[in-house]
């Protein structure tokens, strides 16, 4: 089993539309899932891709679009 191919603040800013700046003040508050290696933050694409999933608020859209 291989480890996953973490991402820089940057990259993963790029994923979610934000700044390299607000996913490392989001990693230090803790409320971004995150890996830090000695001094560098990380970001795994699948674990963001999860929490993105679990940020969603108010009335599903996509469900009422299959209907």
């Amino acid at each position: 089993m291989s480890a996953p191919k973490l991402i820089d603040a940057a990259t993963a800013g790029e994923r979610l539309g934000v700044s390299a700046r607000w996913m490392l003040e989001q990693a230090r508050k803790g409320t971004i899932p995150h890996v830090k290696l000695g001094r560098f933050t990380r970001f795994d694409p699948v674990t963001l891709d999860a929490w993105i999933s679990q940020q969603h608020r108010g009335p599903d859209v996509r469900s009422s679009e299959a209907a």
